[in-house]
């Protein structure tokens, strides 16, 4: 009877387990082409915001996930790289002799973070290159209102209008 039971208990543990790896995994279950869309209580990707925010048409979506798709590959294997970058510049904190191979790291982390944000600009130039004119222009409106707010990052110059003041470090002035 024990056996009975606990075969049960198995049953229904691996039954929820599968019922809950299902509902979590809305690219498999709604198929590819929402792979990239958000499921309950995710947070919608920006270039979707930003197609929203256009009112871009069933066809200028479909281009969109062609981009999106390939473009969070490209971003996958950059922070993959990035990653194994700083892992390795930090395994020389233990030889501070060897200052010569953290500043080659230090250079090829720069240089990887140059080459992801050419393809951050090239993924929004495809965008650019979905709209209509008017699109566009509401585009153009947008990104130069959100350059606007990181010209404006607190501590560069000067905390955002509105925002609390930097808590003061402890011991510091």
């Amino acid at each position: 009877m024990i056996t009975g039971i606990i075969a049960i208990l198995v049953l229904l543990n691996l039954g929820s387990l599968s019922y809950l790896w299902w509902q979590s995994n809305s690219s498999w279950k709604s198929g590819p082409e929402n792979m990239f869309m958000p499921g309950p209580g995710q947070e919608e990707p920006p270039a979707f915001k930003l197609a929203r925010l256009l009112d871009f048409s069933p066809e200028q979506y479909d281009s969109l996930r062609i981009f999106h798709r390939a473009h969070h590959e490209e971003a996958g294997a950059y922070r993959k790289e990035q990653r194994a970058l700083h892992d390795e510049l930090f395994q020389l904190l233990t030889d501070p002799e060897r200052k010569a191979e953290a500043q080659r790291l230090t250079q090829a982390i720069g240089n990887r973070k140059a080459q992801q944000e050419a393809a951050i600009f090239h993924f929004f130039g495809q965008i650019r290159g979905l709209c209509t004119k008017p699109q566009q222009e509401e585009f153009d409106q947008i990104i130069s209102d959100v350059a606007a707010l990181f010209r404006r990052m607190p501590g560069e110059r000067g905390p955002i209008p509105g925002s609390p003041p930097f808590p003061k470090p402890p011991g510091g002035p």
